[in-house]
């Protein structure tokens, strides 16, 4: 019947599964056992016939949106660009390599170990720590391995650095290739599914992508340091392969490809050539970070974003903190002079470790840095007096000078009048607080150099709640909350 140059036949043949919930639910198409499962865009699967991955989202949807008939004219559409070997558009980017099965994982800052490939071809290793899972039925391993940023000197004492159980500390490589005879950086431009499962096969999958003779050497110096030497248990050696595709990966910027494998070492002879010693697939997952927290949230990598402080740590300016710290754009100081209540717990965004520790009192701008340092934004807490502060000594201490906002979310008149004196030299303010016990938010921006500032503003907002009768209700006519707190003790909210 004649097929392509890469076996996909003029009629093949397709395998539909319905799943018990269907209609609700989509059906599955597996194509022929026997079907060249080096095709980019086929799902990871562990056993049963290759299916193809028809689009980038939910098969449910497609169905509901255009019927079976969508679902078939994809199928037919992959196979037509399977045929043509054009299921990679370099308009959508390169498909990351396919990994039927996944043992391990390792923990990278992905932006920094692209930027320490250079123009020659090399491999360094890099100081990581590990931790090791054992399922207690079947005593099936998964190591977790975080790849440091410290570049690691293979020198005579290594054994005793890594024969230390207690302390978790093991070694990932980073392999890449470098340039052509013509000068030009080696591509790797042919999609290959991931069929590594020994170190032979690693070294081969190394000639590939280009770097397999320094990866070569960096193993045999390790092993030679290793000589005679036994670990009482087993410490994961990551190992990370860097290939360079035609275009950009998929979702990516970069056409600099993280490969990553883990190899279980005892000792020297685990990293023969001559041993042949297993080698595990690992999926690579990115370090938390800014960069990842942006792109998580969607924030384009090209905006400038703005330095800020934060005044007032309570329940509405720990939740800014908080939530702009979760894409990527935490405040650098944040300033408070009170001390964190159990009470407070109730609509603070920070959260306590246990019972006991909401009752030991911490003031709030520690315990709201301690979150943002979490998020791998460490910021300065400033336990100071604003008001007292800003009268005697300006800003200087309440944003740096690179500060580009400030944030007042003290919800104080107070500290809204010291701020605006007009003698005062500050950064652009943004104020926010709540009204009416939380039915109504308010947020205003001040104008270039302040101008209207935050007194000018709200007075502007008093007049336009003033003017409409439901929110002047709900603005003016609500009493400031109680909330009991201790015998003796209540809290009044400020904000009513």
């Amino acid at each position: 019947m004649g097929e392509s140059p890469n076996g996909v036949c003029a009629i093949e043949s397709i395998t539909v599964g319905f799943p018990d919930e269907f209609p609700a639910s989509a059906p599955s198409f597996f194509l022929r056992e026997d079907f060249d499962r080096s095709h980019p865009h086929l799902l990871p699967v562990r056993d049963g016939p290759p299916q193809p991955c028809l689009l980038n989202g939910s098969t449910n949807e497609l169905m509901r949106s255009r019927g079976i008939w969508g679902l078939i004219d994809q199928l037919a559409l992959w196979l037509e660009r399977a045929a043509r070997v054009q299921l990679i558009d370099p308009k959508q980017g390169w498909e990351p390599v396919r990994r039927d099965s996944i043992d391990d994982v390792v923990v990278t800052d992905s932006d920094l170990l692209r930027e320490a490939v250079r123009r020659e071809a090399g491999c360094e290793a890099r100081w990581s720590t590990f931790c090791t899972f054992v399922v207690p039925d079947d005593g099936l391993r998964f190591h977790r391995v975080v790849v440091g940023d410290e570049r690691a000197a293979i020198a005579p004492g290594l054994a005793p650095l890594l024969n230390a159980p207690l302390r978790r500390v093991s070694l990932t490589l980073i392999a890449w290739s470098g340039k052509c005879p013509s000068g030009d950086p080696f591509v790797a431009g042919v999609y290959r599914p991931e069929n590594v499962t020994d170190l032979r096969g690693l070294l081969i999958r190394a000639s590939e992508l280009g770097c397999s003779d320094h990866l070569t050497a960096m193993l045999d110096l390790i092993s030679s340091r290793l000589r005679g030497s036994r670990f009482p248990a087993i410490v994961p050696l990551g190992v990370i392969l860097i290939a360079r595709r035609p275009c950009n990966l998929i979702g990516q910027s970069s056409p600099l490809e993280l490969c990553t494998y883990v190899i279980e070492m005892r000792g020297s002879d685990d990293l023969s050539r001559k041993g042949n010693p297993p080698v595990r697939l690992a999926a690579q997952l990115d370090r938390l970070s800014t960069t990842l927290l942006r792109r998580a949230s969607g924030t384009e990598q090209h905006i400038t974003h703005l330095k800020w402080s934060l005044l007032g740590c309570g329940s509405v300016g720990s939740k800014i903190a908080i939530h702009l710290a979760r894409a990527g754009d935490g405040p650098e100081t944040v300033v408070d002079r009170r001390w964190m209540s159990p009470h407070n717990f109730a609509r603070h965004a920070a959260l306590p470790s246990s019972p006991s520790d909401a009752a030991i009192l911490l003031r709030k701008a520690d315990l709201l840095c301690n979150a943002l340092a979490g998020l791998g934004q460490p910021a300065i807490g400033k336990t100071i007096d604003i008001v007292s502060h800003s009268i005697r000594e300006g800003t200087s201490n309440l944003a740096p000078p690179t500060t580009d906002l400030i944030v007042n979310a003290t919800g104080s008149l107070t500290v809204r009048e010291a701020l605006c004196r007009q003698e005062l030299a500050r950064p652009r303010a943004v104020e926010t607080c709540l009204y009416g016990a939380g039915r109504i938010g308010y947020l205003s921006v001040e104008g270039p150099s302040s101008n209207p500032n935050m007194s000018d503003l709200v007075t502007e907002s008093y007049r336009l709640m003033g003017s409409d009768a439901e929110m002047k209700t709900v603005a003016f006519s609500t009493p400031p909350s109680e909330v009991a707190i201790g015998d003796g003790c209540s809290s009044l909210t400020s904000l009513h």
